[in-house]
């Protein structure tokens, strides 16, 4: 059974019961304004069994297809409506005169990521995981969705596109840019971003706190001499990015340096061999990503620099195969099952409330002690 399926203008001459002027949508909120009014017409009785077609409803409230095929996701999500199958009316789950009884709606919730889920680090997968299981408990779907064309400069026709079909319950939005947050803020689609939101935008969220994480870093990095600290990072444009840069910034060090990562040891090389030639180079490297640790280490080794004695290093984001590492190094580690439940929780609030609610969750890391941390070498 899915949502929101098509009746099309063969139904269009059906009957819709009057409304009073007063209650007809409006332009602002056009979607909840519709799943509103839909929401008191039924439990008033005024459509016995069954909603009209779609074409029917979409010409009586002077709605387009896709913003009626929104509320109509919306309602089958909050429980109200339900439909047997492709063709087929909406059915109307509640009774005249009261409220629809809320129960899972079948359907999909999309993941959309800019990377391939074979791509998945392991952390990430055991809160996507978690996010499955808990979905599928509910007779519903996660689906992820390799989307790395959203990325680019414009990318709201695609997801134009991308909402319109059907029985779609929410979106998981991963690593999306300011421009993709911004556009279902707008839209005021049910969805949720894992990682902090972007600068103007509130959605709903569930986060580690890597800007409090970056605080306590370079506080860290101020009680031992360092004065002048590097970011090594694939995208420093991405939220979570710029909120660890906040956090740090935020310790007052002397300097802070970002360093890209392009994702090739050349390229990679070349970044910290710039960086570290300068005659005021960074005592503290944290790397964001553990795929770049070893690579990091490498590379300082190859221009004969000690850890920690002439450089400390800290990796931002733990993962199992660094706990084997010799020396130890230095790291923030994240419960990422809670994460995943966290996700789940936050969901299934947004599936069955709609898109009103904003929601935000952040849970604190863990600190790892390790050897590749010391104090800044004298000046």
């Amino acid at each position: 059974m899915s949502l929101a399926n098509n009746t099309e203008s063969s139904e269009s001459s059906e009957l819709v019961p009057e409304v009073s002027p007063h209650i007809m949508p409006q332009r602002h909120s056009l979607v909840d304004q519709t799943v509103q009014i839909m929401r008191q017409m039924m439990s008033e009785g005024q459509w016995a069994g069954s909603l009209p077609g779609e074409e029917a409803l979409r010409a009586h409230f002077g709605i387009s297809r896709v913003t009626l095929r929104k509320a109509l996701a919306q309602l089958g999500a909050q429980g109200w409506i339900a439909s047997p199958g492709r063709g087929r009316k909406h059915l109307v789950l509640g009774s005249a005169g009261a409220a629809a009884p809320l129960r899972p709606a079948e359907g999909t919730v999309k993941w959309i990521s800019p990377h391939p889920e074979t791509e998945l680090v392991w952390s990430t997968r055991i809160g996507y995981d978690e996010v499955r299981k808990s979905l599928l408990a509910a007779g519903q779907r996660l689906e992820w969705v390799h989307a790395s064309a959203l990325w680019n400069a414009r990318p709201e026709a695609r997801l134009e596109r991308m909402v319109e079909e059907v029985g779609v319950l929410g979106w998981v939005l991963f690593r999306a840019s300011a421009q993709m947050q911004r556009w279902f803020q707008e839209r005021r689609l049910p969805c949720i971003v894992v990682g902090p939101c972007h600068e103007g935008v509130v959605l709903p969220s569930v986060q580690v706190d890597v800007e409090a994480l970056g605080y306590h870093l370079g506080s860290e990095a101020a009680r031992l001499g360092h004065r002048h600290l590097a970011f090594v990072v694939a995208d420093p444009k991405i939220a979570s990015a710029m909120a660890t840069c906040s956090g740090l910034t935020k310790s007052n060090p002397r300097r802070l340096s970002v360093i890209a990562d392009d994702r090739t040891v050349p390229g990679l090389r070349q970044a910290l061999r710039e960086a570290m030639a300068d005659r005021d180079a960074p005592t503290l490297i944290m790397v964001a990503e553990a795929s770049a640790a070893l690579p990091v280490l490498g590379i300082l080794r190859e221009l004969d620099l000690r850890v920690p004695e002439d450089v400390s290093f800290v990796v931002r984001d733990h993962e199992p195969f660094l706990e084997r590492s010799v020396p130890s190094i230095c790291r923030y580690s994240y419960d990422w099952m809670r994460v995943g439940r966290s996700i789940s929780r936050v969901l299934r609030e947004v599936i069955e409330g709609g898109a009103g609610k904003a929601i935000q969750r952040k849970l604190l890391p863990h600190f790892m002690a390790g050897e590749t941390l010391g104090r800044a070498r004298s000046e």
